[in-house]
């Protein structure tokens, strides 16, 4: 059971859900409204209670990367990192963006989240998005990087089923008939011969003996090919992390609470 931090007063925020809130205001010109910070608040505050995959580290303390595709007024707000890197926008508008939805892609436009798996531990890693609306074309990508020999840090569909892989040649596909769904989808590694994913609410193991992590950064709805755009996605993403190994149920609750939270938030 996931549980909610009591609304916090003005100004008693947690300190990195405060520096987050305080970015997105100065990039949109304006401030949030009340709800919508409490809900990025809790959303922080959650993730450093929920233990990851890393001994006496949190949630929030293994992932290095994060993006909320809703809540701000501007896209350029909705591109700020509350974790980690800055990232490169390639062709997204202010029209691809809603503040209540998520950020639409249309299989071309990509964001740049300029780290790479290489940035973690070979045995040690996640990539997970939250789909708020689902990709209308067939093996689309949603995140990810792969080289010339087919090696692999990705999550994406295909017409019948769900791919995903960490540091690997192995790629896990299944459960049939998952494929282009919404919410929360992840991989995470820290094992040299496992990796767990998440889709649908659910975590499956897979056997997937690991390699050296990849030197590519992470492309965002689209994959990284050895430096180039592929295979991507008009699916509607609303948010995006990586880093070390995480709990993905755990950050699964969390995503899920954030995006209802703000919903509801949002006039």
């Amino acid at each position: 059971m996931i549980t909610v931090p009591r609304r916090q007063q003005a100004g008693s925020y947690d300190t990195d859900a405060a520096a987050w809130i305080a970015l997105i205001e100065a990039a949109d010109g304006q401030t949030l409204e009340t709800a919508v910070k409490d809900a990025y608040n809790a959303f922080v505050v959650g993730c450093k209670a929920d233990a990851s995959l890393n001994a006496g580290v949190s949630n929030w303390a293994a992932t290095e990367q994060v993006l909320v595709f809703r809540g701000p007024r501007t896209l350029t707000g909705a591109l700020i990192t509350p974790k980690g890197l800055a990232v490169t926008n390639v062709g997204f508008v202010t029209g691809d963006y809603s503040r209540k939805v998520d950020l639409k892609g249309n299989g071309v436009k990509y964001i740049n989240a300029n780290r790479a798996p290489s940035a973690d531990g070979q045995n040690n890693a996640s990539l997970w998005v939250n789909v708020n609306r689902a990709a209308t074309t067939n093996n689309t990508k949603y995140a990810g990087c792969q080289d010339g020999a087919g090696q692999t840090t990705r999550v994406a569909d295909n017409v019948s089923f769900f791919t995903a892989s960490v540091n690997s040649l192995t790629i896990y596909s299944g459960p049939s008939g998952s494929a282009q769904s919404t919410g929360f989808i992840g991989v995470a590694r820290n094992s040299s011969s496992q990796i767990t994913v998440r889709h649908g609410g659910v975590n499956y193991n897979f056997s997937s003996t690991s390699a050296t992590p990849l030197n590519l950064s992470y492309y965002l709805f689209s994959r990284n090919v050895s430096g180039l755009p592929n295979q991507g996605t008009d699916a509607g993403i609303s948010a995006y992390g990586s880093g070390k190994a995480i709990d993905l149920a755990l950050m699964g609750a969390r995503v899920e609470t954030l995006m209802v939270a703000l919903a509801a938030a949002i006039p």
